[in-house]
């Protein structure tokens, strides 16, 4: 793809142009100014949020929020969204990769040579006056109009860097003024009347552009809660936070009952937060909140594995839910809640201390703490003084006593929280001396009855009547999509299907193992030869 298609797709950023030239002589930090700055954008769906009416102006964006505001700017989501990037970067989650790969292809992240992106890392100022600088048709080669270090100069010669904008402390609000700001720079001077010529392209729609003029929808979106005074006692904690975390009941693929977790929303509307490893290998959720009442229409819509993440969005509502707290902002020391369900003690609230405010292990980032959790907290909220989340508890040592970890919640700023896809997770257990093989009963939650060794591997035998009927699903239908989704778990670890039928018997094969998956309707066996 040319970089001239790229650069051209700017002028989709037509919004509310009245507003545009007052950003760029805005001095000082306007709270209300920026806010309805960023209402504009979000009308046309090019500024999220991070929930339904808070924006969360005043923090750093991450470099792959950057790079997604500006690709949403250019009018180009849909084309990186369905496109097929190529890119050198093994660190992006699901969301990331079409705005980041798309904007890799296109070279606005030239000098990126890496393997890691660092898409949840902070992105600095100089970064995305450079990522605008670059779409808006300037070039950063061996320095001739600017450098990586310093764009500063030509984005202000250009219009584009507002006084307002503090560049050695750059936040959210920050993007917003310099988008419109490099909105008003490419547009300055034109005598063209875009608007029409814009809805018709399919930037944006009538109604879209028209209530961004609208100043009661602006003006009527729920004020903010005032900052909290002081700390809140433990009850006080209980009374604010504890509806808007819930227990899970975690179905297996095959419709029969798992296991049980926790978690919590964290917008009215039903955006809800839990770990990876609870949704995982689950054929349905059933949440419970703490008035009795069971939610079944849960669907998960986005999920980062390397940080036990998963983001749901659940039917119904207007749910209580709970703010994001700055879990950089933590201390060594500091007091901190959770609420989960333990053993499946619905609602169990329990505290501690932060006792390590970053503990690595296998290759993962943890908060550690004191606060007694278990079996089932998985997906809790970890709190801090004000009831703010600054963590999902997640894991603990066994025999441990009081070792606990909770993964950090500036990681759940990195989940697409506009996110529509519906995913089906799983993890990989292999077969004992097996690398890619997935385990069976592991994946699908069939009991395995039996196994023999032969010449060409160890036989499993699973029991083909232990599908369930589950949430109007009838057995029959539970066992053919258990069926298809291992096979789709076996070729993503690299197997292909070399011969035979899904649900009947199929030989996969990937270079060095191989997996044959027999169902024998007469005896009502599932064999896997692997």
């Amino acid at each position: 793809m040319k970089m001239r298609k790229f650069v051209s797709g700017l002028l989709s950023v037509l919004l509310c142009f009245t507003l545009a030239t007052a950003v760029v002589g805005a001095a000082g930090r306007d709270v209300s100014f920026e806010e309805t700055l960023a209402a504009d954008l979000k009308s046309l769906g090019l500024f999220r949020g991070v929930t339904e009416t808070e924006f969360d102006l005043g923090r750093a964006p991450t470099r792959a929020e950057a790079l997604t505001m500006l690709v949403r700017m250019l009018g180009k989501e849909t084309e990186a969204q369905q496109g097929e990037w190529s890119h050198p970067f093994s660190d992006l989650v699901s969301w990331q990769e079409p705005y980041v790969g798309y904007a890799y292809e296109n070279k606005l992240t030239n000098g990126v040579t890496a393997t890691q992106f660092g898409a949840g890392s902070d992105a600095s100022a100089a970064m995305y006056l450079t990522f605008v600088l670059r779409a808006l048709g300037y070039s950063d080669t061996n320095g001739a109009d600017f450098t990586w270090d310093d764009p500063f100069s030509l984005a202000r010669q250009v219009g584009i860097l507002p006084e307002g904008v503090d560049t050695g402390s750059f936040w959210r609000a920050d993007v917003v003024l310099v988008s419109y700001a490099a909105m008003e720079a490419r547009l300055k001077g034109s005598a063209q009347t875009l608007a029409d010529k814009l809805i018709t392209a399919g930037a944006f729609t009538r109604a879209q552009y028209e209530a961004c003029y609208d100043g009661d929808a602006l003006d009527n979106r729920p004020a903010e809660e005032p900052a909290p005074s002081g700390p809140l006692t433990a009850l006080q904690i209980s009374e604010k936070c504890a509806s808007a975390v819930f227990y899970i009941d975690i179905y297996g693929f095959n419709g029969a009952l798992a296991g049980s977790g926790s978690g919590f929303f964290i917008s009215s509307d039903g955006l809800a937060v839990t770990n990876f490893h609870v949704a995982a290998n689950s054929g349905a959720l059933v949440l419970t909140t703490t008035d009795g009442k069971q939610y079944s229409d849960v669907k998960i819509v986005d999920y980062d594995a390397e940080n036990d993440l998963a983001l749901l969005r659940v039917s119904g509502g207007p749910f209580p839910y709970l703010e994001l707290g700055d879990s950089s902002a933590l201390r060594q020391g500091q007091q901190v809640y959770a609420i989960g369900s333990p053993r499946g003690l619905q609602n169990t609230m329990s505290q501690g201390i932060v006792s390590s405010v970053s503990r690595t292990i296998d290759g993962t980032n943890y908060v550690q703490i004191s606060v007694p959790i278990d079996h089932g907290s998985s997906g809790g909220a970890l709190l801090d003084e004000y009831g703010r989340v600054v963590g999902v508890t997640t894991a603990g040592f066994e025999g441990g006593g009081d070792l606990n970890l909770a993964i950090p919640s500036q990681r759940i700023r990195g989940l697409d929280t506009s996110s529509t896809t519906g995913y089906v997770m799983w993890q990989d257990k292999v077969y004992p001396g097996l690398s890619k093989a997935c385990d069976f009963g592991a994946f699908s939650g069939v009991r395995e009855v039996d196994f023999a060794y032969t010449q060409l591997g160890v036989l499993y035998m699973y029991d083909v009547w232990d599908f369930h009927d589950l949430l109007g699903v009838e057995d029959a239908e539970q066992f053919g999509r258990t069926m298809y989704y291992y096979g789709e778990a076996l070729k993503l670890n690299g197997f292909t299907q070399v011969e035979g039928t899904v649900g009947d018997s199929v030989l996969y094969e990937s270079g060095t193992e191989m997996v044959y998956v027999v169902v024998d309707y007469e005896n009502a066996a599932i064999y896997v030869l692997a």
